[in-house]
C-alpha cells in the first residue's frame, strides 16, 4: 500500500497524517525570539505509548502544545470528524493506527469490541471481587446490560436478606 498524506484536522499547514498512521510536521518558516524567522524542515513525529496503551504525539501551533491520540487524529483526517464518537480499532490492537483498521463507533460499540477482543479491563478477569472463580456454572449474564455477575455472590446476598 502506498503511503498517502492528509492535513491533521485543526492543524492544517502544521502537520499531516498518513493512511499508515504516521504523523509528520510540514516544512515551514517560524518566528523565533526577536522576530527572526527560521526554517523548520518537516519530520515524522515520535509516537509514545499513553498509559492505556494508545499511541500519542505532541502537536504545537501558535505556541500552544497539545497531546493528541494518534488513532483519533488518523480517524478524523481519513474518516471525517465525528463529535461524541470513539475511534475504535477493528482488530483490537491499540498501536495499529492504519486507516483500514479504524472506524468511528459509539461508546457502547467500542466497549463491546473491547470485550470481544479481550482488551477490556474487566473481560480478562477470571474471578469476581470476592474471589470466586468465573466458570460457566458460577457465572450469569445480565440480558440487557450484557455484563456478567457471580452467582455465588448473588446467592450469598439473597440468603443474607432472607436471614435478616
Amino acid at each position: 500500500m502506498d503511503e498517502q498524506w492528509r492535513p491533521v484536522v485543526g492543524y492544517e499547514g502544521f502537520y499531516e497524517v498518513s493512511n499508515l498512521g504516521a504523523i509528520r510536521s510540514v516544512p515551514r518558516w517560524v518566528r523565533t525570539k526577536g522576530d527572526a524567522r527560521q526554517h523548520r524542515p518537516g519530520r515524522v513525529l515520535v509516537q509514545k505509548p499513553q498509559g492505556r496503551g494508545y499511541m500519542k504525539v505532541s502537536l504545537s501551533a501558535h505556541g500552544v502544545v497539545t497531546c493528541a491520540l494518534v488513532h483519533r487524529v488518523v480517524c478524523s483526517a481519513w474518516h471525517g470528524v465525528q463529535e461524541g464518537m470513539d475511534a475504535a480499532h477493528i482488530n483490537g490492537i491499540k498501536t495499529d493506527n492504519r486507516t483500514e483498521n479504524l472506524y468511528w463507533a459509539t461508546r457502547s460499540e467500542n466497549i463491546r469490541d473491547q470485550v470481544r477482543h479481550n482488551t477490556h479491563q474487566y473481560a480478562s478477569r477470571d474471578r469476581c471481587t470476592s474471589g470466586h472463580e468465573y466458570t460457566p456454572e458460577t457465572t450469569a449474564y445480565y440480558p440487557s446490560y450484557k455484563g456478567r455477575y457471580c452467582k455465588t455472590c448473588s446467592q450469598i446476598r439473597s440468603s443474607n436478606r432472607k436471614a435478616s
